[in-house]
């Protein structure tokens, strides 16, 4: 399957979460992860920008 991100965040994103799991991560663990942290991020965005627009 071709991943949507390069390999080398998926395996930076190994390097950085490594050290917190036991077992060794493979590559479709970095993208779950890389996935799961994209749609936090993009739901903190939003809510800044509905606070942004609402008014006070």
């Amino acid at each position: 399957m071709k991943s949507t991100y390069s390999q080398e965040l998926i395996d930076n994103t190994k390097d950085v979460w490594q050290p917190y799991y036991e077992e060794e991560l493979k590559d479709s663990d970095a993208i779950e992860i890389i996935s799961n942290w994209s749609q936090y991020l993009s739901l903190i965005s939003e809510r800044i920008t509905q606070d942004k627009l609402s008014p006070s």
